[in-house]
């Protein structure tokens, strides 16, 4: 849906299904989903016609296994169906991990499936050195896409379904959406189909390959400093969405300006000139303004977004954010003492070793220093503001508050400078306590930590607001 101009997205048929009533004033809150999404129909919005509320197991099943039949008699696609507690109270009760509520969950059906032939087996090689496999396979349609590729995931795993080059091969889309390799056929194999051998070297840089210890994942040892393949995939990493949002780079703008020796290290895109940009292929005076436009833009990304555009193996995002909120700064963070990482929650010992293990490699650090040369400074997230009132102090919350939802309260704690923690833990400061509470209540009293009902929490949240009026 997202294009440059929104005209392009006014013009085409869309259509929606409302399936969740936000916040609303002046009228009390809905006891159940169902009487939600009815209040909606009621208001004139659309609702899928097809929702059904069940009072038993049973009815789920065959619910599912009605909707498994009838998929294609849609008017769109489908792959599976949303369960969800009906409850109001007993979502709150639930809660959500990030932006998944435990009191949903998706059943998916049975992926399509098609055959087609395995006509070669070519290699990748990934940000980190992994070489994956990949099938390119006679052109199939499944569930009205064409796929030509399709991962096979490791080569433990080729080998484990013996997959050969040649073979007739199962194909389906897993989740509707990425294709894979199911199976061969065994009685269409050709005779002379052979084997496949994994490779012993990379194919990018020629270094003989490694296999991780206990795993199934063949690995070049080199660094993206001396391996193209893992260069490349290390800038189509740090310009991506989630990392410096850098607009106008995407995957062949990234192989193009690398091939034109332009940019060796992400570093290099922040001395990026007008005069170097034109001369490459796909790029006109405006468009190269703009890329540039937007990589001056990247200089004040998050700080979550900047670790983890520097492509640290097993640090997402999710952890780039934790990291974060705990130093203010790259500079803090490299020069964290490992066994500090790896007692951090949301880190441990797996995650701050190979941290260690990125800023012991020259290479790393000499980027890091050039992005911060170059201009980058990394904007510190909402929750590690300093200054504010509640800066330092972390807190949880346990049970259903009366005066505001879940998230309205961790909302205020975090604009006021305070920290929400996801577990119960020594360093917790305040374990704010509601009706109904769970497990969390006997464990902080067993830890000894500071326990607080809600009108304790709305008497905090006056005094820092009006701390910060004056």
């Amino acid at each position: 849906m997202r294009q440059l101009d929104p005209t392009v997205t006014a013009g085409r048929p869309l259509r929606l299904f409302c399936y969740q009533v936000g916040y609303v004033e002046g009228i009390p809150d809905f006891s159940t989903h169902y009487a939600a999404l009815e209040q909606l129909r009621a208001w004139g919005f659309p609702v899928n016609p097809h929702l059904q509320c069940a009072a038993e197991p049973a009815e789920l099943h065959a619910y599912a296994a009605e909707w498994q039949q009838k998929r294609a008699t849609l008017p769109y696609e489908i792959d599976g169906i949303v369960i969800k507690v009906d409850s109001r109270a007993q979502q709150r009760r639930l809660g959500a991990v990030g932006n998944a509520p435990r009191w949903a969950i998706a059943y998916k059906f049975a992926p399509l499936e098609a055959t087609t032939h395995l006509r070669e087996i070519v290699l990748n090689v990934g940000r980190t050195g992994a070489i994956i496999p990949n099938a390119r396979l006679d052109p199939v349609n499944i569930g009205g896409v064409v796929v030509e590729r399709a991962t096979l995931h490791n080569f433990e795993d080729l080998r484990r379904r013996d997959l050969r080059v040649g073979d007739r091969v199962i194909v389906h889309r897993a989740g509707d959406v990425i294709p894979q390799v199911v199976k061969p056929i065994l009685e269409d194999r050709p005779p002379d189909a052979a084997p496949y051998e994994p490779p012993t070297r990379c194919p990018s840089c020629g270094t003989a390959l490694a296999r991780e210890e206990g795993g199934a994942i063949l690995r070049c040892p080199n660094s993206w400093a001396t391996c193209r393949a893992q260069r490349l995939e290390l800038l189509r990493h740090f310009v991506s969405r989630g990392a410096m949002d850098i607009a106008g780079i995407g995957e062949k703008m990234s192989e193009i300006v690398l091939d034109a020796g332009l940019v060796f290290d992400p570093s290099d895109l922040y001395v990026l000139t007008l005069e170097q940009l034109l001369p490459l292929e796909r790029l006109a005076e405006k468009s190269a303004t703009n890329l540039l436009q937007a990589i001056e833009a990247s200089k004040t990304r998050p700080l979550p977004n900047v670790i983890f555009a520097l492509g640290i193996d097993h640090v997402g995002y999710e952890t780039a954010v934790v990291l974060a909120e705990r130093y203010p700064s790259l500079d803090a963070l490299l020069s964290a003492p490992e066994e500090e990482l790896a007692g951090m929650p949301g880190v441990g010992p797996v995650r701050a070793n190979s941290i260690a293990a990125w800023r012991r490699q020259p290479e790393n650090l000499e980027m890091v220093r050039k992005l911060l040369d170059r201009g980058v400074r990394p904007q510190l997230p909402r929750s590690a503001r300093q200054g504010l009132p509640l800066a330092g102090q972390t807190f949880l919350i346990t049970g259903r508050l009366e005066g505001f939802t879940r998230v309205e309260a961790e909302n205020a704690i975090e604009e006021l400078g305070g920290k929400v923690a996801s577990s119960i833990n020594k360093s917790l400061g305040h374990l704010i306590v509601g009706e109904d509470p769970g497990s969390k209540l006997p464990k902080a009293q067993k830890l000894g930590l500071p326990i607080h009902d809600e009108a304790w929490l709305v008497e905090t949240l006056r005094k820092a607001r009006e701390q910060i009026s004056g």
